[in-house]
Protein backbone atom coordinates (compact mmCIF):
# COMPACT_ATOMS: atom_id res chain seq x y z
CA UNK A 1 0.00 0.00 0.00
CA UNK A 2 0.88 3.39 -0.87
CA UNK A 3 0.75 5.69 2.06
CA UNK A 4 1.56 9.63 2.97
CA UNK A 5 2.46 10.48 6.65
CA UNK A 6 1.89 14.34 6.61
CA UNK A 7 3.88 15.40 9.97
CA UNK A 8 6.62 12.25 9.37
CA UNK A 9 9.88 14.64 11.07
CA UNK A 10 7.59 14.89 14.42
CA UNK A 11 7.99 12.28 17.13
CA UNK A 12 4.47 10.59 16.19
CA UNK A 13 4.67 10.51 11.99
CA UNK A 14 8.32 9.70 12.64
CA UNK A 15 7.75 6.03 14.43
CA UNK A 16 4.85 5.65 12.05
CA UNK A 17 6.75 5.91 9.18
CA UNK A 18 9.28 3.73 10.30
CA UNK A 19 6.59 0.98 11.25
CA UNK A 20 4.84 1.21 7.80
CA UNK A 21 7.68 0.41 6.31
CA UNK A 22 8.64 -1.96 8.34
CA UNK A 23 4.77 -3.40 7.50
CA UNK A 24 6.45 -3.24 4.10
CA UNK A 25 4.41 -0.17 3.09
CA UNK A 26 5.51 2.30 0.44
CA UNK A 27 5.63 5.60 2.18
CA UNK A 28 6.03 8.34 -0.31
CA UNK A 29 8.03 11.53 0.06
CA UNK A 30 5.72 14.45 1.67
CA UNK A 31 8.58 16.57 2.36
CA UNK A 32 10.55 17.98 5.38
CA UNK A 33 8.66 20.48 7.32
CA UNK A 34 11.32 23.10 5.80
CA UNK A 35 10.04 22.45 2.03
CA UNK A 36 6.43 22.25 2.69
CA UNK A 37 3.58 24.68 3.42
CA UNK A 38 1.11 23.00 4.69
CA UNK A 39 -1.15 26.02 4.34
CA UNK A 40 -0.43 26.30 0.47
CA UNK A 41 -3.08 24.35 -1.10
CA UNK A 42 -1.10 24.11 -4.74
CA UNK A 43 1.82 23.05 -2.84
CA UNK A 44 -0.34 20.08 -0.81
CA UNK A 45 -2.00 19.15 -4.01
CA UNK A 46 0.97 18.90 -5.71
CA UNK A 47 2.46 16.42 -3.04
CA UNK A 48 -0.67 14.30 -2.69
CA UNK A 49 -1.24 13.62 -6.30
CA UNK A 50 1.71 12.13 -8.10
CA UNK A 51 1.62 9.26 -7.16
CA UNK A 52 -1.21 9.46 -5.63
CA UNK A 53 -1.41 7.29 -2.27
CA UNK A 54 -3.84 4.72 -1.26
CA UNK A 55 -4.05 6.25 2.40
CA UNK A 56 -2.93 9.20 4.19
CA UNK A 57 -2.18 9.87 8.00
CA UNK A 58 -2.48 13.21 8.57
CA UNK A 59 -0.54 14.56 11.39
CA UNK A 60 1.31 17.93 10.39
CA UNK A 61 0.89 20.32 13.59
CA UNK A 62 2.45 22.76 15.21
CA UNK A 63 3.01 21.59 18.78
CA UNK A 64 4.57 23.33 22.05
CA UNK A 65 3.25 26.04 24.02
CA UNK A 66 6.00 28.31 23.08
CA UNK A 67 4.70 29.38 19.75
CA UNK A 68 0.96 28.71 20.85
CA UNK A 69 1.95 32.28 22.88
CA UNK A 70 4.37 34.23 20.94
CA UNK A 71 2.49 33.46 17.61
CA UNK A 72 -1.10 31.98 18.19
CA UNK A 73 -1.81 32.90 14.66
CA UNK A 74 0.37 30.53 12.80
CA UNK A 75 -0.31 27.88 15.09
CA UNK A 76 -4.21 27.93 13.47
CA UNK A 77 -3.43 28.94 10.20
CA UNK A 78 -0.99 25.82 10.25
CA UNK A 79 -3.17 23.71 12.45
CA UNK A 80 -6.54 24.59 10.71
CA UNK A 81 -5.91 25.84 7.59
CA UNK A 82 -3.25 22.82 7.22
CA UNK A 83 -6.29 20.19 7.87
CA UNK A 84 -8.63 22.07 5.58
CA UNK A 85 -6.15 21.81 2.83
CA UNK A 86 -5.43 18.28 3.38
CA UNK A 87 -8.57 16.83 3.79
CA UNK A 88 -10.35 18.51 1.06
CA UNK A 89 -7.85 17.65 -1.16
CA UNK A 90 -8.39 13.67 -0.30
CA UNK A 91 -12.46 14.26 -0.78
CA UNK A 92 -11.29 15.29 -4.35
CA UNK A 93 -9.50 12.20 -5.14
CA UNK A 94 -11.14 9.55 -2.91
CA UNK A 95 -8.07 8.83 -0.58
CA UNK A 96 -8.52 7.17 2.99
CA UNK A 97 -7.25 9.10 5.93
CA UNK A 98 -6.75 7.70 9.07
CA UNK A 99 -5.99 9.95 11.28
CA UNK A 100 -5.33 13.70 12.18
CA UNK A 101 -3.86 16.27 14.99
Amino acid sequence: MKVVVTGADGFIGSRLRIALIQGGHTVLDFGPVEEIDIRDRRMVQERLSAPAPDLVFHLAAVSGPTLHLQNPEIVMAVNAVGTVNVLTLLDDVRVDISGHS
